[in-house]
């Protein structure tokens, strides 16, 4: 399973626009967040346990509190199966986790197409061991070290066009 996500997909006018939020007090609103935090960072990314006492922590509330505000948090989300499930949240989720995998593949096949046939170029030169021992000297002046890497840069250039 791919590393979780530490940040996620957040649309201001979908959250405000939508009826189970517009219902809402500004207590409950921020209740919600936390709630959608708290299932952004599950084990199952959109989903939690259907659990009064764990639920009531996450909102901060006590449960007389929690049991109070339960029935207007429960319209945002799909309470079945003794789990919350925030239908968008997992789709956005799976969105999110397919793209960034097909990006790794994606760049992963661009370094090897760029580099394939140039690594013994690179090691002909080895231009860390050169660089090195042109900044180490004190002998030359700043500017001659310049010039030396730049040359040495223009080397490697030229050994990976041919």
């Amino acid at each position: 399973m791919p590393a979780p996500l530490t940040w996620t997909k957040f649309s201001f006018d979908d959250f405000f626009d939508d009826p189970a939020v517009r219902s809402m007090t500004n207590e409950e609103v921020g209740a919600y967040m936390r709630l959608l935090h708290a299932a952004h960072r599950s084990r199952k990314p959109g989903v939690l346990p259907d659990d009064d006492q764990y639920l009531s922590s996450v909102c901060l509330w006590t449960m007389d509190q929690w049991l109070g505000h339960r029935v207007a948090m429960a319209k945002a989300w799909v309470v079945r199966d003794c789990e919350w499930t925030q239908k968008r949240m997992v789709k956005e989720y799976a969105a999110a986790i397919a793209a960034k995998s097909a990006d790794s593949r994606n760049g992963s096949k661009g370094a090897e197409v760029r580099w394939r046939g140039h690594s013994q170029a690179i090691a002909d030169l080895d231009l860390d061991k050169e660089k090195r021992r042109v900044l180490d000297s004190k002998s030359e002046p700043a500017y001659r070290q310049k010039s030396r890497i730049n040359g040495l840069v223009k080397d490697l250039a030229s050994h990976l066009k041919s």
